[in-house]
């Protein structure tokens, strides 16, 4: 049987406690299906990962590697090792605004091409084009 420390004790009971936590709040939001992180702690430990603070920056580095990805179209760079957990969390904040003024700027966008389009078919909507197109209003005016 394998001993563990009690950093790495911790390590396990946060990774429990928090996919819980996310798991209930999901479930009250109407998901029905989760994906959690991992609870094999000998595969964090494998990974270097032997405590919550190891654990939170693995997090947040993937979660910025993951939004950057989605964002620009390419993966970054590793992470600054000597970034603190609140740098990281900052970078990720920052990702997450950025992400919000593209798609309030591509729905604008949106909605600009529409109201264009709507101009354009107004301004070529289909007008008879003989002798007698309008006459019966030009007769209803003159009498």
């Amino acid at each position: 049987m394998k001993t563990y420390t009690a950093e790495q004790r911790e390590l396990l009971a946060h990774i429990l406690g928090s996919n819980e936590e996310f798991i209930r709040e999901a479930k009250a939001n109407g998901a029905v299906a989760t994906i959690v992180p991992s609870d094999d702690i000998d595969m964090w430990i494998d990974m270097g990962v032997n405590n919550i603070e190891q654990y939170k920056r693995v997090q947040l580095e993937g979660e910025i590697s993951d939004m950057f990805k989605e964002e620009y179209g390419v993966r970054p760079g590793p992470c600054n090792p000597d970034a603190t957990i609140e740098q990281l969390e900052q970078e990720l904040d920052s990702l997450y605004r950025s992400a919000r003024q593209t798609r309030e700027l591509e729905k604008q966008m949106r909605e600009e091409q529409s109201r264009r389009i709507q101009e354009r078919k107004a301004r070529n909507k289909y007008q008879p084009n003989n002798v007698f197109a309008g006459l019966k209003d030009m007769i209803g005016a003159t009498s």
